[in-house]
């Protein structure tokens, strides 16, 4: 498939250590952007930068302070199927610029002539990883700007700071759900005047929350005054367990009546009783911890609760893992004595309790009957699952590569990673074109859509 090439210019506006970014105020799931744009038929790339600078940040730069760093090529996909040729400028502009400020960039001869694009700029420190903060690979060349440190902070990226919000008033209304439920059940049954630690919406406590909430809701649903009693006993539970802690367990004989998930759901008890051990626990806090380091958190905080381990396997083993769309905050996963795989693990599932979640919190409904092939699971799927298989792929090929420069990989490790990463980068790659599809099915749904589509196009640019 050819692609359309077009020529864009990309300005690295500094002040100190500091880089000039914005988000658009009405599309914050675009994400943190410089100031950029295309060089028109017979313009200069250095005048065209120095316009783009002027028409979206309201800075006006004479052209001899713009330094020409360099050029790329970005694939556009699956935004767009455009190959970017990028020529990148540096511009120092002095400490008497604004902190913050707001500027509208109008849209002359266009559809958008009466509604400016409103921009929010801010000043961000290079302290922070600054390259992967940028969107549509951006940051590509920032490192040649002499004189500014690059730092490995992760830094919040707008996007998904930008849903954060939404999935916090929608934990919110499950925990008032709950309560209305318990208000529901006979006089005695459970007396809710004591459960002041519903109100926790993160961490083991709201893992103890939507067990229970399942439970319960399966319970009457069916009549089953056992299935009730677990639900009820789990909720007795949750002021027993820390706010922020992580609460690891072995896999129990007793499992959710009337499932219908696919995959077998093991209810946790948790307390000591069904602890995976101390060690365990450690190791995949540890892990966790290191996916964060890495620049991951956004699709793993507060996401990860309980972690119930099925089976400890060695090294060189397959692993097993899932999680359940009715139960978030719970991982379920083999062990394996390693932090780096227990982190692709624990990435891999948390981010589809993300996702799972954030389609519910927008009330996002797919049609299960449209199919598409996956190249996963070598199968037609329903979107979703194809939407889940993308953001979760993509999002580990840049863990993996991530990985392979921490100086402590082992010879084995290091091969593993870079299989990986090169295995999943091609099948991603390969299908493009049916992602790009599958995409629009998330229209209605733009925020969630953007995400997916800039975690699979840095994927696909990754070099």
């Amino acid at each position: 498939m050819s692609l359309k090439e077009k020529h864009k210019v990309v300005i690295y506006a500094t002040s100190g250590d500091t880089l000039l970014v914005f988000y658009h105020f009405d599309y914050p799931e675009v994400g943190y952007q410089v100031p950029a744009g295309t060089v028109e038929p017979g313009e200069l790339p250095v005048d065209a930068a120095r316009r783009e600078l002027l028409e979206e940040a309201g800075l006006d730069v004479p052209v001899a302070q713009f330094a020409l760093l360099g050029e790329n090529t970005h694939d556009m996909r699956p935004f767009k199927s455009e190959l970017h040729r990028r020529t990148y400028f540096h511009v120092a502009i002095d400490d008497t610029a604004a902190k913050t400020w707001t500027h509208y960039e109008l849209h002359a001869g266009t559809s958008n002539s009466d509604s400016p694009t409103k921009f929010c700029y801010e000043w961000v420190s290079t302290q922070y990883d600054v390259k992967r903060l940028l969107s549509v690979g951006q940051g590509a060349l920032i490192e040649r700007v002499a004189g500014i440190g690059i730092g490995k902070r992760p830094a919040q990226r707008v996007e998904f700071t930008s849903l954060s919000s939404v999935l916090s008033a929608f934990r919110q209304s499950r925990v008032h759900e709950v309560k209305q439920l318990l208000k529901l059940l006979p006089d005695g049954v459970c007396d809710i005047d004591h459960l002041d630690a519903l109100d926790i919406t993160h961490g083991a406590r709201y893992a103890v929350l939507e067990q229970a909430f399942y439970s319960i809701t399966q319970a009457l649903e069916h009549n089953n005054r056992s299935q009730l009693s677990l639900g009820l006993e789990l909720l007795e539970t949750i002021g027993k367990v820390s706010n922020e802690a992580l609460h690891v367990s072995k896999h129990c004989s007793q499992r959710l009546y009337a499932s219908d998930f696919e995959s077998p759901a093991y209810l946790s008890k948790f307390d000591d009783s069904d602890s995976a051990g101390e060690d365990k626990q450690k190791k995949i806090l540890l892990a966790m911890n290191r996916c964060m380091a890495l620049g991951f958190a956004e699709t793993l905080e507060k996401q990860v609760g309980n972690v119930c381990v099925l089976q400890e396997k060695d090294l060189l083993s397959a692993t097993d893992s899932y999680t359940l769309s009715g139960l978030p905050g719970t991982v379920y996963c083999d062990y394996i004595d390693n932090v780096y795989r227990l982190a692709e693990i624990i990435l891999h599932e948390a981010t589809h309790n993300w996702l799972n979640e954030l389609l519910r919190a927008q009330g996002v409904k797919l049609d299960p009957d449209v199919l598409f092939y996956s190249p996963w699971r070598k199968k037609a799927r329903p979107a979703v699952g194809i939407l889940h298989a993308a953001l979760v792929f993509s999002r580990l090929v840049c863990f993996f590569n991530e990985i392979l420069g921490q100086p402590d990989l082992s010879e084995y490790e290091r091969v593993y990673f870079t299989r990986k990463r090169d295995a999943e980068r091609h099948v991603i790659i390969e299908h493009l074109e049916m992602l790009a599809e599958v995409l629009t099915t998330l229209d209605r749904a733009p925020a969630v859509k953007c995400i997916i589509a800039e975690e699979v196009n840095r994927a696909v640019n990754l070099h």
